[in-house]
């Protein structure tokens, strides 16, 4: 699969490499072992790589150790490698320490610290500086590339690959026996801290800072910023919580996760939520000034059974989409809409379908289902306890738009919470939240962070993964390219019972797969166990990512390993779904144990599952 995210990233990141290294020639050696012949045998003084047109028995070996950005530049590298020279397959694979040095071949491009004496050779070069990095090719045709820390050494990755491929003409890569080069990149620079409160000591902090979206008006003024600190650890980590504490910030809440720490702070009327990964290396410190305390936005109530609705709405019955009334598609194959009624007869309400599924005929019978499914009368207000928004796109709040405006009288919204980035809500969006707020003016509001745990009635969610996640370490900039992919990801807790809640992450096309493949392993590796097992992961139902459009997910669903599955999508019946994604999709899921009579489709009618105290599950 073609790794067409790491293009873009590397296009970011190829100036600095001359910046950094191009312009301090004192810094900078390049050289080579031979003894620099012109003759007819310099032909004896080089090693080719590749050719274009010609196969290759290269394969490109990153540490087991790697970073996610070195892993994102070694997939650009080989990209850009088979793109160039007509390669159709050239292999990249991670280099576990347990492997051993059994069946290496000569021909390889070693990324990082490898258990390859080539590896080790080339770290020789280095010479003690913070941030450096050095290459270097051997007569054997290993090429071995090693650095100082991830940042240095993704750099390097970059530098190669612009200096020999993409901005090279040749259609043959020949590089000099004993090819070396060595960079002092210097003492990179870091976002001046700009949040108010203590700075962070230790690690990398990445160049800008990142802004963190939408607050409740879901217009597109700032929630808050954040810092982006990789290269760090534990006890750097709790150090800055002390230095927080001694400046009078007050632990507000904590959880912890495989090593993970998430604590949110007050001060006053100030929030600061920081967090670490001990997977990765890595801090966000945010100053949050959009949401409450938690304990002023949670809320508990008496133990007793949740409902888990996936709100029927038309889809286009083969399951291919395309809005054209031409050809007699009236409706397209996206639109999502879950709803949870809590112990206490209040419900919670996920996004809200999309402008086709919304008319004033469906509008009306799904204010009749609520009053139905929460027993009140028609001139009885029906209680909101929340709202969540996955993402930000037109197909997941309609609903909600229409409740919050013509149906206002008969709804109290109590809560808000999304995490929607910058730059992408305000229209409707901003009128939706506008009207919340005019008709609740006490509606509370949370902005959903990486490590938290809201409680909510006799339920909480666990929230996985956000946007604020997916940033390349050095630039602290995102590098989500296909929207979808802002999707909070989110495991709720109900009755000993989970659902894996995924919004439309994990895009629709082919050319998201490389980004969301990063993403996933960020996902997966945050919170996969010693043993190598996944809890956190594991869910007893989940929510089909994105309508079911992709198939590139069975590592993930089969991590999840749930019982029950819910497509957002046409229930057409299995051989005459026309999009191969939905077909792949069902594969894995029967791989992953799932049984056909437990996958649910939404379109035509509204399945649910009654969880009860006990943790048994009735569907209906």
């Amino acid at each position: 699969m073609k790794k067409l995210l790491a293009i873009l990233i590397s296009a970011i990141m190829l100036l600095t490499v001359f910046v950094s290294c191009g312009n301090t020639p004192t810094d900078t050696a390049v050289g080579s072992d031979s003894d620099g012949s012109t003759n007819d045998d310099i032909i004896d003084k080089t090693l080719t790589l590749f050719t274009k047109g010609k196969g290759t028995d290269y394969k490109i070996i990153y540490a087991d150790d790697s970073k996610s950005d070195v892993i994102t530049a070694a997939n650009g590298l080989a990209y850009n490698i088979e793109k160039k020279y007509g390669i159709a397959y050239l292999e990249i694979t991670r280099e576990f320490s347990n492997w051993g040095l059994d069946g290496e071949i000569d021909t390889e491009i070693l990324i990082g610290d490898t258990l390859r004496n080539e590896t080790a050779e080339t770290k020789k070069l280095l010479k003690g500086a913070d941030n450096e990095y050095a290459i270097k090719l051997f007569d054997n045709g290993k090429l071995a590339i090693v650095g100082s820390n991830s940042i240095a050494l993704r750099t390097a990755v970059y530098y190669f690959l612009n200096e020999f491929i993409t901005s090279d003409e040749k259609e043959v890569l020949e590089l000099d026996k004993g090819y070396f080069y060595y960079c002092d990149m210097g003492e990179i620079s870091s976002a001046k801290w700009s949040i108010p409160a203590p700075e962070y000591e230790g690690g990398i902090r990445a160049k800008s800072t990142y802004n963190t979206g939408a607050n409740i008006s879901l217009s597109n003024q700032s929630s808050g910023k954040m810092h982006l600190i990789s290269e760090t650890n534990a006890e750097e980590f709790n150090a800055y919580l002390a230095k927080l504490e001694a400046d009078g910030y007050v632990e507000e809440a904590r959880t912890e996760n495989n090593g993970n720490i998430y604590v949110q702070f007050v001060k006053g009327t100030k929030v600061l939520y920081t967090y670490f990964l001990e997977a990765l290396g890595e801090v966000r410190v945010i100053d949050d000034y959009a949401s409450l305390p938690e304990s002023q936005f949670e809320y508990t109530c008496e133990d007793g059974e949740a409902v888990y609705y996936q709100y029927g709405m038309m889809h286009d019955p083969t399951g291919a989409g395309g809005y054209d009334p031409s050809k007699g598609k009236l409706y397209e194959n996206n639109g999502a809409f879950d709803i949870i009624k809590l112990a206490d007869n209040k419900l919670i309400l996920f996004d809200g379908g999309s402008d086709l599924q919304v008319t004033d005929d469906t509008t009306k019978g799904l204010v009749d289902f609520l009053h139905e499914i929460t027993g009140t009368a028609e001139d009885e207000k029906i209680v909101i306890a929340a709202w969540y928004l996955s993402h930000y796109h037109g197909d997941h709040y309609k609903f909600i738009e229409r409740l919050a405006d013509d149906y206002a009288d008969q709804f109290v919204f109590e809560r808000v919470m999304h995490n929607i980035p910058g730059g992408v809500a305000g229209g409707d969006l901003a009128t939706l939240s506008s009207n919340i707020i005019k008709n609740n003016p006490n509606v509370k509001f949370m902005k959903l962070h990486t490590g938290q745990n809201i409680k909510l009635g006799n339920i909480s969610f666990d929230i996985l993964m956000t946007h604020e996640d997916a940033l390349n370490l050095e630039t602290g900039k995102s590098f989500i390219i296909n929207d979808n992919n802002t999707s909070t990801v989110m495991k709720i807790n109900i009755n000993g019972r989970s659902i894996m809640y995924l919004g439309d992450w994990g895009g629709g096309n082919a050319k998201d797969a490389e980004e969301y493949a990063e993403m996933e392993r960020r996902l997966m590796d945050v919170y996969k166990k010693e043993n190598g097992t996944n809890p956190t992961i594991k869910s007893d139902i989940v929510q089909i990512a994105h309508h079911g459009i992709n198939d590139y997910m069975p590592a993930l669903y089969a991590a999840i390993e749930a019982d029950y599955a819910f497509f957002s999508q046409a229930d057409a019946s299995y051989n005459e779904l026309t999009h191969i994604c939905y077909r792949n999709i069902i594969d894995q899921l029967r791989r992953a144990g799932i049984q056909d009579e437990n996958i649910y489709f939404a379109g035509r009618k509204t399945n649910w599952l009654t969880i009860g105290v006990d943790g048994t599950v009735t569907h209906g």
